[in-house]
């Protein structure tokens, strides 16, 4: 059976920036849950697996271990996002050593 939630792990920063947000609280409780988009709208940027919603600023940095969705940066100004890009290769140990939380969220459909 399909489950009505989403889980994923957040770190506090992106944690932060997400309740703050409800454009990437919408993003991500209607597109970035269903795997076919995420996958089809995903780009590797400077190492990055990075989530690109489209016509918006809307960017999610994450990966993927042991089917855990661990977002580890997330953006809704694209200032920032280049700016983080640019001065942020991906490094795996930058990455693995970030404490995250648990996320339930319900799925929109």
């Amino acid at each position: 059976m399909q489950s009505k939630f989403f889980e994923f792990h957040i770190n506090s920063q992106s944690e932060q920036k997400y309740s703050n947000s409800q454009r990437l609280k919408d993003v991500i409780s209607k597109k970035f849950w269903k795997e076919e988009i995420r996958e089809g709208k995903t780009e590797y940027k400077n190492g990055h697996r990075v989530y690109d919603d489209g016509d918006n600023p809307i960017r999610i940095f994450y990966l993927i271990e042991d089917n855990t969705i661990k977002i580890y940066n997330i953006f809704d100004n694209h200032e920032e996002y280049e700016r983080y890009l640019n001065n942020n290769p991906y490094r795996e140990e930058d990455v693995e050593s970030q404490k995250y939380e648990l996320e339930i969220i319900k799925k929109e459909v």
